[in-house]
């Protein structure tokens, strides 16, 4: 019986100075002009683009390195690419850590999901430009999300998919009446999320906390930490710990 493992044969890799051969992906997240000054200023010093081939499919249209392709483009330097013949899996190719250059954030994700067409994301992005920057984006989709499986948000927007938490309606409409009768120090992110945490730790609506909240003028300062806003919030509720767990009296 034949033990050996199964050669791998890699890539081939190819280089051209035809740029307009290549086709930038509508949905990918926007270039950052900072991140391909960085990677022309560390090409300038020592040329490695060809260690870090871009990735297209058959069509060429660029999977993973449009930040490289440009800065070769403006420098005209040769591009390096690998051609994928099997892209079911771009998007997971594409949101792959760049080692050249900047690692995609959260938002990246987001956007990318939003505009490869997936609804919910475009859900949450509505409600966002509702609230009229009151919260950060950042803000509007970790309190309009579920959890996730697996590693959580970030796990689900790896993937494309973007989960609307349960009972989404109740907490935007929560940020509204905050954003509308709150005092000024209400729009700091860190209390809405913090919302969050005592509503998944006491099983309590948010809806039901933002209301007692209003009602008796809990004191919310600049500067308050996470935990500190949190335990103002469990006291406006009149939360303790009763058999190890969060509970109303």
């Amino acid at each position: 019986m034949n033990t050996e493992p199964t050669a791998i044969k890699p890539p081939k890799i190819k280089k051209t100075q035809n740029y307009d051969k290549f086709n930038l992906i509508d949905w990918n997240r926007s270039i950052h002009k900072n991140n391909v000054d960085s990677l022309v200023n560390e090409n300038k010093k020592e040329f490695k683009m060809h260690l870090f081939p871009i990735v297209v499919d058959s069509d060429l249209n660029i999977i993973d390195g449009q930040h490289r392709f440009t800065a070769c483009m403006e420098n005209e330097w040769p591009v390096y690419y690998i051609e994928k013949e099997n892209v079911e899996e771009y998007y997971e190719e594409i949101t792959s850590v760049n080692r050249a250059g900047r690692k995609h954030t959260m938002l990246d994700k987001f956007e990318m999901v939003r505009k490869k067409g997936e609804v919910s994301a475009e859900r949450i992005y509505n409600c966002y430009l509702s609230l009229k920057g009151f919260y950060t984006l950042s803000t509007v989709i970790k309190m309009l999300t579920a959890k996730g499986t697996g590693g959580g948000l970030q796990y689900d927007l790896d993937r494309g998919v973007v989960k609307l938490h349960r009972n989404y309606p109740d907490i935007f409409n929560s940020m509204v009446l905050i954003k509308e009768n709150g005092n000024k120090d209400y729009s700091r992110d860190g209390f809405m999320l913090s919302l969050k945490d005592v509503s998944t730790e006491s099983n309590i609506q948010i809806g039901d906390l933002v209301s007692k909240i209003l009602k008796t003028g809990v004191v919310v300062r600049v500067g308050m930490s996470r935990e500190f806003l949190r335990e103002s919030i469990k006291k406006a509720w009149n939360l303790n710990r009763k058999r190890n767990r969060i509970a109303g009296v």
